[in-house]
């Protein structure tokens, strides 16, 4: 009776972990990992539960379950990282943008119209530097000698 609701449980766990993976691309990455979080913390614990009730039969010490669980605390661990909104994902779908427009999609569309002094004010605004290397407010011609014409 017990292995055949462990067996459905694991059949389950299956089932939602393969849900999962098939909304990928298709649904919000914050919102599915959220649901892996939810889930894996279930999943957890369910195990414990489980544990607890049969640590009589099967002579199972608390540290021996908690022991148990450290793949539930690993996969937590790993997701919660992931959570982390500095962590960048490289998974696709990516989608292709030159880099001129987007400079101009962060920093305003006339960025390469204005003064090298109006750019490093802008940049300091948005929170940026521009680096020496890359300064043209000393060249006006190093912007487009890089690739990165005014226009």
């Amino acid at each position: 009776m017990e292995m055949e609701r462990v067996s459905n449980e694991v059949l389950e766990i299956f089932k939602r972990v393969r849900a999962l993976c098939d909304q990928v691309g298709q649904k919000p990455y914050a919102e599915m990992l959220a649901q892996a979080v939810t889930f894996t913390e279930e999943m957890k614990r369910r195990f414990v539960e489980r544990a607890s009730r049969l640590q009589n039969i099967l002579q199972l010490t608390a540290p021996e379950i908690l022991m148990a669980c450290q793949p539930f605390d690993i996969i937590l661990r790993d997701l919660k990282r992931l959570q982390d909104e500095s962590v960048i994902l490289l998974a696709s779908p990516w989608r292709r943008a030159k880099y001129k427009d987007l400079i101009r999609e962060k920093v305003g569309a006339d960025w390469f119209d204005i003064s090298p002094a109006e750019r490093h004010q802008r940049a300091h605004d948005n929170g940026a530097e521009i680096a020496k290397e890359f300064d043209d407010s000393k060249s006006p011609m190093l912007c487009s000698q890089n690739g990165l014409s005014r226009t």
